[in-house]
């Protein structure tokens, strides 16, 4: 969900203005998806290496994701879907933190579809991490069963990623699930990322011809 800060920049505002819409596109990109019937819709909402931004819009960022979680809190009995959250959130705020978990364990058992968030999250830092539980394991390992340890184990196959303002790479983002994953990349901003864009993006998905690395006749 990249270009919030450039978004903001281009009107004159304040980064933290452009988080604050972005987190509106949010909501409207992930409600569309599960009626579209997506299984499992995961967003990058803070990085590893979000840190490194200055105090001002790090404390910024940090209300906006508390109000966000705490919105999906308030949700949870209306919304069908299991919260999940990948990356170290215990770096966070101890409130924000007691939130995460709540909302955890109040979406356990939603079965209507998958919403994760990845917060405080890097891709290689989610290797390290899994290749370390594989070590304390003490068990060799299968492609399958590495899977496993990943932050999105019980999730389906990563089949799609989109990324928004006109960079086209990954950015640490799902290094491992995305090995046949198709790629689009949109100019669109994400706060101005809307519906229509991503139901052309979905039909162009839905003609690609996916061949997991083999030939097909």
């Amino acid at each position: 969900m990249d270009g919030n800060g450039r978004w903001a920049k281009a009107r004159g505002l304040k980064r933290s203005a452009g988080h604050r819409e972005g987190a509106k596109a949010t909501k409207r990109i992930v409600e569309h998806c599960f009626k579209c019937g997506v299984k499992c819709v995961s967003v990058y909402a803070f990085s590893t290496e979000n840190w490194s931004r200055p105090k001002e819009e790090i404390e910024a960022l940090f209300l906006i994701v508390k109000n966000y979680v705490k919105n999906i809190l308030k949700g949870i009995d209306k919304n069908n879907y299991k919260v999940t959250f990948m990356g170290d959130t215990s770096k966070f705020p101890p409130e924000l933190v007691d939130i995460i978990e709540e909302v955890k364990k109040r979406s356990a058992n939603k079965t209507g579809g998958i919403f994760n968030l990845g917060l405080n999250y890097g891709s290689r830092d989610e290797i390290v991490r899994a290749v370390n539980l594989a070590v304390k394991n003490g068990k060799e390992q299968t492609i399958d069963s590495f899977d496993k340890l990943m932050y999105t184990g019980e999730h389906p196959p990563l089949d799609l990623i989109i990324r928004t303002s006109g960079e086209q790479r990954l950015s640490n983002f799902m290094l491992w699930q995305v090995a046949y994953a198709e790629l689009f990349f949109t100019d669109t901003f994400w706060p101005d990322f809307e519906t229509n864009e991503l139901d052309s993006i979905f039909d162009n998905f839905s003609n690609r011809d996916r061949r997991y690395g083999g030939v097909k006749e």
